[in-house]
């Protein structure tokens, strides 16, 4: 039997994934999906890029506008330009989806940072590397994840 997502996104008429995601990226998002009782389909976009770093979006809103104010065709939707380390597109694969998880509301809140960093000690990110790579971004980021790496949490 399908899993809920899988049967929804049928229903729907939505892809699951599009064809160049990396599997590894496909099999992570299950897994994390699975783990968090996440039933909606998400509408990907997966780009490869030139760049070390990988960017990411996400829209996870009723009306299909993200946080920055910016209108998307898909409620639940995120995307992914992946750069060249493997390591970094996971560690934003799993920010973006942590922004699935939180609600619209807690984007780069407390519990959010707490969400995603709890992610990345789950799903294997070295903790030092997150911390890293997210203390610049937000001052939440750098409180939460410096209480990560002292074991707080």
């Amino acid at each position: 039997m399908p899993d809920l997502r899988t049967a929804a996104a049928k229903l729907l008429g939505i892809e699951l994934y599009p064809d160049n995601m990396p599997q590894w990226a496909q099999d992570l998002v299950n897994q994390v999906c699975r783990d968090y009782e996440l039933n909606v389909p998400f509408k990907f976009t997966w780009r490869k890029t030139n760049r070390q770093e990988t960017s990411g979006r996400s829209w996870n809103d009723d009306d299909g506008v993200s946080k920055s104010g910016r209108k998307y065709n898909a409620k639940y939707a995120i995307q992914i330009s992946q750069g060249w380390d493997e390591m970094h597109c996971k560690l934003v694969l799993l920010h973006e989806l942590a922004h699935q998880i939180m609600p619209a509301r807690e984007s780069h809140s407390e519990a959010f940072w707490k969400c995603a960093y709890s992610l990345y000690r789950r799903y294997g990110i070295d903790m030092r590397y997150a911390y890293e790579c997210e203390k610049n971004y937000k001052d939440m980021a750098r409180t939460i994840g410096a209480e990560f790496l002292a074991g707080i949490w």
